[in-house]
Parts: C-alpha cells; structure tokens; sequence
C-alpha cells in the first residue's frame, strides 16, 4: 500500500494529460507519462496503451509496482534478515516473499487464487527473476513454517520497510493514532489463538490486533502488534507508542496522539502527561462525564454548537480517577439524533 500511494503521488500529476480511449477503434493509440525524478537517472516514462496482448501479465500495474519497488530497495530487507529452515529446490525464500507480494498486487482474496491469477503467467514472473511463480501448495507450506523466530526477523523486516519507503520526511512531526481490534478465527491450525473479547461474537478463539499508524500525507502503519485473544486491548498503548518512536527516531517526533476509550483511563493520560505529550482521548467513563457536569453545572450559553447534532462544552481543566494531574476535558452530547 505504502509503495502503490508514492507511486500514486506521480501518477495523479500526469493522469489528466490522458483522454478517454475509445476502446472500438483506436487499440493502436498510444500514451507516454513521464514522471521526472530529482535527477536524470530516477526519470520513469511509461508508455500507455491497449493491444492484442492483454493478457500476458495479470495486470500492468504489477509490471510497474515491481519495478518501483527494486528501485527503492523494498525487497533488501528481506534478504537482509528473514531466514527459513527450509530445503529450497526450485523456488528460493525470496522468490516466495515476491509471489506474496505479486498476490496482492493482482487481488488474490486467497491464497488458492495464487494457481489461477498468477501462476499461469510466466512473463509476469520474469519480472523477479523467474520462469514460474510457485503454486498454493508451497506457498502454503512456506506460510506454515513461520514460527517465533520468523515473527521476530518480520518484525525487523517491517522496520527496515519503512525507512525505504516512508511518506513522511525526516524531520517532520506526525500524528499518531492509536487503534486496537479483535480478529477472530475458525478452526484449530492458527496458533496462539485465544478465547477473548470479541464485540457479538462470544466464546470464539481469535487474536488482537494494535495498529500505530500516521496521517502524515497518507496513513502509514508505524505499528503492528499481535497478540492473543486473552490479551487486554488497552495494555499495548506504550508498547505502541514506543515502537512508533524506534522507527522514527525519537518520541519528540510524535506530534499528538489520539487513541479510543480503551486507553481513557487515568494513568494512561496520565504517563502521556508526563511524557509532555498532546493528545486526544475519548474517555473511559460515562460517569465520570457526569459527576462533571453535576460539579460545574454548566448553563446554555456554557455549550457550544459543533454541527446539526452535537454540542460540545469546554470544561477547561479537570480532575479525573487514578490521575495525579488536572486534564483538559471537553464534553459532548448529541442532540435529536
């Protein structure tokens, strides 16, 4: 995703400069885009157009990403850092990570679709050095032999990621949003999955998942953490935070963070209060929004209109449970919604 939205910044200052194809008579017709680099040598023109060989590649746009990727070193640290105890016989570790990418490229749903989007297509695997991609079967069996040790290198992967192809630049302050949801399971092959707090759907076995992503530009996964279904959404708040911070530098990087009402409890604000971070909470705690109107009392004119429905009101600096320090608290209700 993160490859397809640089790539995108390019594309959509030339897109306007193609009129509508008519797709009856002028299959022969044909279009340049090229996107200027920083210097002659990233200069990148492509030429646009419809033939009778449209089916050789599953799709034009993996031609393009793929090379776009080389370009910009996104497969170096897979090479760098992931190893298999596996025997290779025809397809190397790295062709397999390049079959997963390719998948998602074309929208595999599946892996099963591997056999039919991808591997009858030679021409679009000589794109990464092969005669053939490798079918589901050994996909599958690569997949399967991810343990803890290939979860930790990912984890290094996933960072040595991001500093080829981040959107936001070095010195740029960003945004972070911090997120956590349940992804359940079927069936018994999923390991470490746990019975937990899944919202409507009780007594099933799944995972939970915390995300650390920015809107700086675009939104970029800084963050991902997968843990058991037993494991409490709110406890990987600063795990979250602090591996944000690894990859891009420095903790002063982060900007504002704004997070639900799992982490609006007081001594999470209050660890955020003394590492002088801004941030956005949802609280916890209706009744703690009550106790505070019940206190200040505010009067009609204390209320400030938001939109058709939602009023807000500023209750400048607060108390709040189990938090050492005063918070700026705003309220609000909606109204004949």
């Amino acid at each position: 995703m993160i490859l397809a939205k640089r790539l995108n910044l390019w594309i959509e200052k030339k897109r306007s400069s193609l009129s509508e194809v008519d797709f009856e008579g002028t299959s022969a017709e044909k279009k340049t885009l090229s996107f200027e680099g920083t210097n002659s040598q990233d200069s990148i023109e492509i030429n646009v157009g419809l033939d009778a060989f449209r089916e050789i590649l599953p799709s034009g746009f993996l031609a393009i990403l793929s090379i776009f990727a080389k370009s910009v070193g996104f497969f170096d640290p897979f090479s760098r850092h992931l190893t298999f105890p596996m025997k290779e016989v025809s397809c190397s570790i790295m062709d397999k990570i390049a079959t997963l990418f390719s998948s998602i490229i074309v929208g595999c749903s599946h892996i099963k679709d591997i056999n039919h989007k991808l591997t009858p297509y030679p021409s679009a695997a000589s794109l990464f050095g092969m005669e053939r991609f490798p079918d589901q079967s050994g996909i599958n069996r690569f997949l399967n032999r991810i343990g803890p040790e290939e979860i930790s290198e990912l984890s290094l992967i996933f960072e040595g990621v991001l500093e080829k192809v981040a959107l936001f630049q070095d010195e740029e302050k960003v945004d972070l949003n911090v997120d956590a949801t349940g992804l359940t399971v079927y069936g018994d092959r999923y390991q470490f999955a746990e019975k937990g707090y899944f919202p409507r759907k009780r007594g099933r076995k799944g995972y939970q998942l915390s995300l650390g992503t920015t809107n700086s530009e675009y939104s970029q996964i800084l963050s991902l953490i997968l843990d058991p279904g037993n494991i409490s959404l709110a406890v990987r708040l600063w795990d979250t935070i602090y591996e944000v911070a690894e990859v891009l530098g420095s903790l002063e990087r982060i900007e504002t963070v704004r997070t639900d009402a799992i982490c609006g409890i007081g001594p999470d604000i209050a660890l955020l209060l003394r590492h002088n971070l801004s941030f956005f909470v949802k609280g916890n705690s209706c009744f703690t929004a009550k106790r505070i109107l019940r206190e200040l009392d505010p009067s009609y004119d204390d209320w400030r209109r938001v939109d058709e429905t939602t009023w807000a009101f500023d209750a400048k600096y607060v108390s709040i449970r189990r938090c050492l320090f005063l918070v700026r608290t705003v309220l609000t209700k909606a109204i004949g919604c």
